[in-house]
Parts: C-alpha cells; structure tokens; sequence
C-alpha cells in the first residue's frame, strides 16, 4: 500500500470581479488511505501466488463511477413470461406454461403426466426448468430441461435431481449434487451448444446449494465454499473458487482472512462470473487479467432519492471491460447502470511539463462527453442551453444546482502520470444566483476511486456569495509538493443547493495541468 504524505496546496483565485481578492493560502492535508479489500481477502492457493500469501498487487484495476443509461435495447427472451399455474384440483400435477406477450400464444413444457417447475433461471437464449414424474413418464424425461428461444426446442440435460438450483449463463449451464448424502459435492457443467461436460469434485462442499453461490460465464465458472459464519464464535472460513472454462485450468482460490475480517463479511453473496472478472456482495470482484481485487459503487446517489423503494439489484454483467447492472423498484420501473473497468496500475509514463490530463475540458466534443461521469441529475449536466452571455467558449458547458434541493456531482477519471512535481487545476465558472444567504456551495474534490475516499483532508469550496460577480470568473488551485500519486484518481465537481433560489453554477473550460520542476 502506497503512504501519501502530507502536502502542501495553494489556492490561487484569479478574478479581478470577484471583490478584487488577493490570492488565498489554504493548507491541504493528503490523507493516508488503507486498502481494506486487500486485509479481508488473501489468496489461499492460485496460479501465480505463493500458498497463503497475500496476491502481490502489481496490477490493478478499478471501476470507474456508476453511470446511469438508457435501457439495453430488448432481447427474444424479453417477449416471454413464465407461468406455473396452480390448479383447482391439487391432484393434478403442476403444469408450467411459457407465454409468448407479442402473439398471446401459450406454450405447455412438459405434460399431464408429472410437475412441471421453472427453476428461476434464463438468459437471452435458453430457460432452464424441471419435469418430475412418479412412477413412470410418458413421454418427456424426468429431470432437468432448457428451453431455446430461436429455436422453440426442448433440450434435456441430466435425470439427477441435485441438490441446488441450477445457474445458467451463455451457453453453460451448472448444478451441484450430493451423491448419496455424502460429502463433498459434485459440480457439473454442461455446455448446451457443443455437449462439452466439466465435472468437479475437489474444493466443492455440501454448502454449495445455494444459487447466490454458484456462477458461470462462457469462459469463468466461480463457487464459493462454506459461505456463512455459523455463528459470531464458530466461524467456517469461506473459499472462493475461480476455475477458467475456455483454458480448463485454475485460476485461484481465495479465502477470507479470519484475522481481519468482520463476521459479515465472510458472507460472499450475489456471486457473478462474465467475461475477465468475478464480482460477490455487490461490492467487490477480482480480476483474472491482471489478477488483482477492486471495489465498486453500485450508486453514488444516496438511495432514498431515488424516488421509490429498490426491491431487486440485478447481478453484475460485464461485457469488453465494462461492468453492467439495473434497479428494480417497487413500481416495476428499472434504472440501469455502467461502470469501465480502468487499469489503476502505477503509472509508467512520465511526467510532461505543462500537459493537460483532462479529456474533454472544454465540452465541446460531443462524442467524448461520456468521459465525464455524472450523478444527481443523469445525462441533464452537460448542456447546451447556457445562461445569458455565455458560453465562456463553444457551445457546452456543464451546469450544476440549478434546482433546489439539488447534490449534482459530475467527475473523470484522471490518468497521473509519474514524476510530477506539482498540479494546477484551472477552469471558468459563472455563478447565476438571487440567494443572499450564500446557503449554495460548490466543490472540487480529488477521490481515490480504489477507496472511494477523498485524498484532500477537505474539498475546495466556493459559496454562490463568493462567486456572485455577475460575469465569468478564471478559477485557478495550484497543488504544491504533489505527494507522489501516480495511480488514477476522479476529479469531482460538486453541488449543493438549498430549497430557495437555487444558483446555477455553470463551468467550462476545465484543466488539470502538471507541473514536473
């Protein structure tokens, strides 16, 4: 882990509008910030790392912050719903019917002569269900099935009736049994598309039954083993299991590491295998790129503004290095989310005199506005319809408050370099505003997206008074003795309104320039 040291960080306003202030020396502290993921988890054994020590982390990663988008566009399995109708007659086997919402038509899987049950798992290709009969079955197999949706046909897969739910994710499809009631279990995985069969019976225990535990991907499948404390004082570690499908080798077992760990934290839950990484609890993942652990935020808007009470997060998906997920609320609304994946490695590229590490500064690149991450008021930041006698330059600038009531954040993802010395960040802000209380703020913060914590011992902040001259006014704050971060970090601009006058704080021309004597 990387000590940041204490710095310096001079604040520099330059406005002759602004009640011809003098320049004003701030006194900044960069805090030291522990990396509690890497003293929770160690890795057990793996390829790469020595038995029981900790994975050394050369590389890592991080998830940028959650982005709000626009529904992913509907799939063939989106126009189907499932139903098990319970008849009036409880004599009568359960049937299953899957109901096509475009046509109306109605599809019976399985017959009259057993029960018929969806087994809560489906993807945009296949759904998985089970057909139980006693004694004898008269025309379909008794056992585990998936439906194709392209193809309209029935697939059987294994007569064995395990003993969790089976997880289906692409084309695999995975479920644990117990042979006999004896310990340990088996995993089996089935590959429904080229009949491949991968079978498990080390490292996976009689716990393993659970869904929330248990995950594949077309190249991962993960488990974990022993998930939960069984009580504050007997305390079955957990292993986390992830097993490379395409290689057909391992990739790592992790354990939770006892020593350091609350009791809650030993429960690994909503377990998600995709394409390079593995992500549990909603929170955390590792990554078998570059085999190294991240957090993620799955909201940086406090929950209750969401308008409505969240009944369902959805699993974590990834897809080229970019992480996906939804909201389901009460009123069966969706919010939907992405995160990039952003390779946090220290930096090896060396300090430039005078360059500029923000993308996008001056908004005008339309096609780039999405290396800005927003929050508080999605997709309504960057605008075009700009108070009178602007823009400063172009045509876009970002607006914040603007509403009372109001916590917008917008922020990037800067890349810093190695070797630099000092930063200066510069941009233009115009402050619209009838409130005479100054209740009205704005910040600037650095935040270290691997804690998700500032490194500033306080953001700089500026209230509506402070910027009220009527005009554009040249903000400058000059970070003296940068102490030594070459990892990536967010540049954030905040918000804060009260619930009268609200100010509109307009900025544009943004900059982040380094300094390397």
């Amino acid at each position: 882990m990387k000590i940041r040291l204490l710095s310096y960080l001079l604040i520099v306003v330059a406005a002759a509008t602004l009640l011809m202030l003098l320049p004003l020396s701030v006194r900044w502290f960069v805090q030291d910030k522990e990396r509690t993921l890497n003293r929770i988890i160690r890795v057990a054994q793996g390829v790469g790392h020595q038995q029981g020590r900790a994975a050394p982390p050369e590389h890592r990663i991080i998830a940028a912050p959650p982005e709000e988008i626009p529904p992913p566009p509907a799939t063939l399995a989106d126009r189907y719903r499932v139903r098990n109708e319970y008849l009036a007659d409880r004599t009568k086997p359960l049937p299953l019917y899957l109901i096509d919402t475009v046509t109306g038509q109605e599809t019976r899987l399985g017959d009259a002569s057993g029960v018929a049950l969806y087994q809560q798992a489906r993807n945009e290709r296949y759904l998985l269900w089970w057909f139980g009969c006693n004694p004898n079955c008269s025309t379909w197999q008794q056992g585990l099935h998936a439906y194709g949706f392209a193809t309209g046909q029935d697939r059987f897969i294994t007569s064995h009736s395990g003993s969790g739910r089976p997880v289906l994710n692409g084309d695999w499809v995975a479920y644990p049994t117990i042979a006999n009631g004896s310990k340990p279990a088996k995993l089996t995985l089935i590959n429904l598309t080229s009949q491949a069969t991968v079978t498990f019976t080390t490292d996976v225990f009689d716990r393993l039954g659970d869904d929330d535990h248990l995950a594949v991907s077309d190249r991962l499948v993960a488990w974990v083993t022993n998930p939960r404390a069984e009580s504050i004082t007997q305390i079955t570690p957990g292993r986390l299991v992830i097993y490379d499908l395409a290689a057909r080798t391992p990739i790592t077992t992790m354990v939770i590491d006892q020593s350091t760990a609350p009791t809650l934290t030993l429960d690994m839950y909503s377990l998600a295998a995709n394409e390079t990484v593995v992500t549990w609890s909603r929170e955390y993942g590792y990554d078998t790129v570059t085999g190294s652990f991240f957090t993620m935020t799955l909201t940086t808007k406090p929950w209750q503004d969401w308008g409505g009470e969240i009944v369902h997060v959805s699993p974590i998906t990834e897809k080229d290095r970019v992480l996906y997920w939804d909201f389901q609320m009460k009123d069966a609304t969706k919010h939907y989310f992405k995160a990039p994946l952003i390779d946090a490695s220290p930096s090896i590229a060396p300090c430039v005199e005078g360059q500029n590490l923000v993308q996008n500064g001056d908004l005008e690149d339309i096609a780039a506005h999405n290396v800005w991450q927003q929050s508080g008021s999605p997709s309504d930041l960057i605008v075009n319809d700009l108070p009178l006698n602007a823009p400063q330059a172009g045509q876009w600038a970002i607006r914040l408050g603007r509403y009372s009531n109001a916590q917008p954040t917008i922020q990037q993802t800067l890349n810093i370099p190695s070797g630099v010395k000092h930063i200066s960040l510069a941009f233009d802000v115009r402050a619209s505003s009838w409130d005479i209380w100054g209740g009205d703020q704005l910040q600037v913060d650095l935040i270290d997206p691997v804690t998700n914590q500032s490194i500033l011992a306080t953001p700089v902040q500026w209230t509506n008074r402070q910027l009220a001259s009527g005009g554009w006014i040249p903000m400058q704050v000059t970070i003296q003795d940068w102490p030594g971060i070459d990892t990536p970090l967010q540049l954030v601009f905040r918000a804060q309104t009260d619930w009268a006058f609200p100010t509109d704080f307009t900025l544009d021309n943004i900059r982040f320039i380094t300094s390397c004597q």
